[in-house]
């Protein structure tokens, strides 16, 4: 016990305040992120990187990577943990809005299926997270192991919705998550909705009436995970202050 009391006294003795506006005192320094900034600069408060992952890379124990208002769509893997007198900090601006999400904006062009009812293929580019063990990074293409957003887990399933398959992915459009439907067939059940055929790589899409297609912001899950190392057992990684969101897990 008096061990421990001493590396926190150390820690504190070494500790200096880097940034009042983050209201963080780190032993290190700090790397900042800006959705303006830009990745080849030097990463300080007057030249910020423009993703979390390049402050991750430059992070070092008792480093803390201080993240501006914004929403920043990635997959975070930091490449090295920090110690127990000088963990590494990744800190969000308090009482800011800030987001890592899991999602891409998608404006396809669309192809009409009728009705509300539009479909489209999306870029294979737009899945930019691997080093998964089955090495799927369309998780689109990664059946899901429990049932989708909005759909009571006590309501026994209809023929329909058993004849078919769901995935990982998801479909935002203005923020709203669509609820997702096992095949083509049920589309009909509903405006809001959205099928992946997975022999086409298809993703249809039924808007609500009103909502225009082209117009509409287009949200779909392009990354399995969000905030998560590579490497198996980093430690000493501190992460307050961000909402995360979109992600394509097994939890949809």
């Amino acid at each position: 016990m008096r061990t421990f009391i001493l590396c926190l006294l150390i820690a504190a003795a070494n500790a200096a305040t880097i940034d009042t506006d983050f209201a963080i005192t780190v032993p290190g320094r700090g790397w900042y992120v800006a959705v303006d900034g830009n990745d080849a600069a030097a990463g300080t408060s007057t030249a910020p990187f423009r993703t979390i992952s390049k402050g991750a890379a430059m992070a070092q124990p008792g480093d803390a990577v201080l993240v501006r208002p914004g929403i920043y769509r990635e997959r975070v893997a930091p490449p090295r943990g920090g110690t127990n007198t000088a963990p590494i900090v990744y800190k969000a601006m308090p009482g800011q809005w800030t987001f890592i999400r899991g999602s891409a904006l998608w404006n396809p062009a669309w192809r009409s299926e009728g009705g509300t009812t539009v479909s489209a293929i999306p870029d294979a580019a737009l899945f930019d997270d691997p080093g998964y063990v089955d090495g799927q990074t369309n998780p689109f293409r990664v059946a899901s192991s429990a049932k989708p957003y909005g759909m009571d887990v006590r309501i026994r399933l209809t023929e329909a919705q058993r004849a078919g398959t769901y995935t990982t992915g998801q479909v935002i459009v203005t923020g709203v998550p669509y609820m997702q439907v096992p095949n083509q067939a049920a589309l009909a059940d509903g405006e809001g909705r959205w099928w992946y055929d997975a022999a086409s790589g298809r993703i249809h899409v039924r808007f609500t009436t009103g909502t225009a297609p082209a117009s509409a912001t287009v949200e779909i899950a392009v990354r399995r995970k969000i905030f998560a190392p590579h490497l198996r057992g980093l430690g000493y990684i501190q992460v307050t202050g961000f909402i995360m969101e979109h992600c394509a897990n097994q939890y949809p």
